[in-house]
């Protein structure tokens, strides 16, 4: 609860990137810890099973009130709480879908081609994804010619470190015993 305020509060008074500083994103952290926890228990996936509904309804409500709260809001509420709403929708779809697969129903965009692409070359994006901004927000002034040329080189730059980097020593993990 404390993160968007201390969001707002910083927004206000220092100039440091509030995305990318770790302890005003607690919130996105509690999250995952809450769920890891709530979804130890087989009683609470029951109770989650049981009402999956509901669970879904509030997924889709989540979703559709983040688009307009990323254009409606003024810059300092969506800082503080239109990332925290972020944090909480996303909370939500990643607790319906372990629910969904926990009970072995299959979630066929789960086995979409783009996401299963993504997914194998994730932890490369991530390596890459701060350093290429950078470069990108030098050669354009535009911010979706920014937002293209970071993506097409994050995405190149992932699958080649996922080819030639990681697979590589994936296969060579998978030739060992691990007894």
């Amino acid at each position: 609860f404390l993160s968007p305020i201390s969001r707002l509060i910083l927004v206000y008074t220092t100039d440091i990137n509030l995305w990318r500083f770790t302890p005003v994103r607690i919130d996105g952290i509690a999250i995952g810890l809450l769920l890891s926890m709530f979804l130890s228990s087989s009683a609470n996936v029951s109770f989650v099973a049981k009402h999956i509904k509901i669970f879904k309804y509030l997924m889709f409500l989540l979703l559709l009130l983040l688009l307009p709260a990323w254009i409606i809001f003024p810059g300092y509420l969506w800082v503080s709480l239109g990332y925290s709403l972020m944090v909480l929708t996303f909370g939500c779809v990643l607790l319906v879908v372990q629910v969904q697969c926990s009970l072995g129903q299959r979630i066929p965009l789960l086995n979409w081609g783009l996401l299963r692409y993504m997914g194998l070359r994730c932890y490369s994006i991530y390596l890459f994804h701060i350093s290429i901004s950078y470069i990108a927000i030098t050669i354009s002034d535009n911010v979706f010619i920014d937002l293209i040329i970071e993506s097409a080189l994050i995405l190149l730059l992932a699958h080649f470190f996922w080819r030639y980097v990681e697979m590589p020593f994936i296969n060579l993990g998978r030739k060992f015993s691990y007894r």
